[in-house]
């Protein structure tokens, strides 16, 4: 029932958009009553959680298993897998950007419920840059895993927009960035750069929540 509540309300989503969705919807559609609707999912806010948490655990599954190679190759792997898993549900994430980026939503990307989402990222591009064989000598691997994720938040945007064809530009630009990555390290094992990254983190970090500082890389 859970499942087809879920599965119901992410075609709704698709079909009619965020906004016009109601939880009445979702649960005539799934064939349930609303007061059973309500009782797997509290709000619509939760189940783009649940659309979140489902597409991070793939995520996590599959970089585990990213074949060894430079930090360039296998964070373009690893950008190139989430884009893959997205795509089944373009037309869905299309539909919940708005409400994603507004701090008002239940659901928004960088609020307090979606906390242990953005940590387990985090976490997993951690284990993408130290699996890479050229990482020696960076300075944190927490901080750099960061700015890893806040560049996957960039590029799921840029690809939701990308009317080419395949979204081919999108795989362009992810290859232009990842080709660039090697320079990248060099310049964050240089002292003054490392200290800019540092800055850099702490302006970031209050985005993520209070309690998030020691998963999002805080350590000096």
């Amino acid at each position: 029932t859970r499942a087809r509540i879920y599965d119901a309300a992410l075609t709704l989503f698709a079909e009619r958009g965020y906004e016009q969705t109601t939880m009445r919807l979702v649960a005539a559609r799934a064939g349930t009553s609303l007061g059973l609707a309500y009782r797997y999912f509290k709000r619509k806010d939760d189940i783009v959680l649940e659309l979140y948490r489902l597409t991070v655990a793939d995520f996590e599954e599959r970089v585990a298993q990213l074949a060894p190679g430079t930090v360039s190759e296998r964070l373009r792997a690893a950008l190139a897998l989430k884009i893959a898993l997205c795509a089944p549900h373009r037309e869905v994430f299309s539909a919940v950007v708005p409400t994603t980026l507004s701090p008002q939503s239940q659901a928004f990307a960088l609020g307090a419920d979606a906390s242990d989402i953005r940590a387990r990222v985090v976490s997993a591009y951690q284990a993408v840059v130290g699996g890479g064989s050229d990482v020696h000598g960076l300075p944190s691997l927490e901080r750099v895993a960061l700015l890893c994720f806040v560049m996957q938040l960039a590029m799921l945007f840029y690809w939701l927009h990308d009317g080419s064809e395949g979204q081919q530009r999108t795989q362009r630009l992810v290859a232009l960035v990842c080709d660039s990555a090697h320079l990248g390290l060099g310049l964050l094992m240089l002292p003054e750069v490392d200290n800019s990254l540092t800055t850099l983190v702490e302006l970031l970090q209050p985005l993520f929540g209070a309690n998030a500082a020691a998963a999002l890389g805080s350590s000096p």
